[in-house]
């Protein structure tokens, strides 16, 4: 065998194509929006320490939130995070941490709030208006 022939029949000499139109759908956690939601929990300074959570068999996310000055107010809540903007909320006014601390089944750690992609949004959208399913 010439292996040299057996090589170059297979070399490869196409290059990749580039990406372009690529755009980020992630929104780093804001912690001014969920200070805002927060004064309830009294203290000079309310934040997202970092922690976010979500628990998969209820749909729920948690947060470990710090109170400066607010005594007993440090602890993971319910919040709520908006899917088109990836802002994150206090969740049903609550003034406490949760009792118990965080539930067992949140596990998974969130470190970007996955919006919703308007493009593929309307895509789905379009494709269903025609007909198409699956």
């Amino acid at each position: 065998l010439d292996t040299l022939n057996v090589q170059q029949k297979y070399k490869v000499s196409d290059t990749a194509a580039t990406v372009t139109g690529y755009a980020d759908t992630t929104i780093a956690l804001d912690n001014s929006t969920f200070k805002a939601s927060a004064t309830g929990l009294g203290g000079t300074d309310q934040k997202i320490d970092g922690d976010l959570k979500f628990d998969d068999t209820t749909g729920k996310y948690y947060a470990k939130v710090t109170v400066t000055g607010g005594t007993g107010k440090d602890g993971y809540y319910e919040v709520s995070v908006d899917k088109t903007n990836g802002e994150v909320t206090l969740a049903g006014g609550a003034t406490s941490p949760l009792t118990g601390g965080l539930p067992a089944t949140a596990t998974e750690d969130v470190k970007n709030v996955q919006v919703a992609n308007a493009d593929l949004t309307e895509a789905k959208a379009a494709l269903t208006a025609a007909g198409v399913t699956g």
